[in-house]
């Protein structure tokens, strides 16, 4: 199913649930989804969030991995994704964790070769997540043109979309995939044409968390 949400004459989202159920997620599905973060001279920023409704410090969650595909509908905006662990976590409920990874499979691991498969992870010994809403990472794209970025996760020997609790065991959280039309620089720095308003999304499966969940990062 898709739904369009207009934000501006610039800029709209497509969005496309993909809800299979794990039956090892504790409680109700846990859900990954994205949000426009902005764009600021040609620089467009994607948040990557998810809600998770574990309760019980063995239910918390210590190891998050999100393999992303990410498509480019103009060549002419040649984005370039910015994966520095800095730029990709910056604000993000794992800043803390030991560990943060980014990575760039194929195109000879270049940044700026679309359609561009990309895969986050973190994880800490020491440190975990409870119930809450979070924000996890943001997907920087520098873009020359305006442009429709979509990204999506998908599945490939042990590249998957993936929760892995204090106790080891680990499940699949419902996703739902993304489409943000972008106006690039052409726009120029501080243009209105450059500060679309996301409206409200699509409502989200009721996830059991409470009404004002945690937010740390947002």
């Amino acid at each position: 199913m898709k739904v369009i949400i207009c934000v501006s004459a610039l800029f709209f989202i497509l969005s496309n649930y993909a809800w299979a159920s794990d039956p090892s997620d504790p409680g109700k599905p846990d859900t990954v989804y994205l949000e426009y973060g902005g764009i600021s001279k040609g620089t467009l920023t994607i948040k990557v969030i998810f809600v998770t409704d574990n309760i019980g410090d063995t239910n918390k969650l210590a190891h998050l991995a999100f393999p992303l595909e990410i498509t480019n509908s103009n060549p002419a905006a040649k984005p370039v994704l910015d994966t520095t662990v800095a730029a990709t976590y910056s604000g993000s409920a794992v800043g803390g964790w030991s560990f943060k990874g980014t990575h760039v499979r194929g195109n000879e691991r270049n940044p700026g070769i679309f359609p561009l498969t990309y895969w986050l992870t973190a994880f800490d010994a020491g440190s975990s997540l409870k119930a809450g809403r979070y924000h996890f990472a943001n997907i920087v794209l520098r873009l020359q043109d305006t442009t429709t970025i979509c990204i999506d996760t998908f599945l490939m020997a042990s590249f998957r979309l993936r929760f892995t609790k204090v106790t080891a065991n680990a499940y699949t959280p419902q996703w739902k995939s993304s489409c943000f039309h972008s106006p690039g620089s052409g726009a120029g720095p501080g243009s209105s044409k450059n500060k679309g308003k996301l409206l409200p999304n699509s409502p989200l499966p009721d996830t059991g968390s409470k009404k004002n969940p945690q937010k740390p990062g947002l």
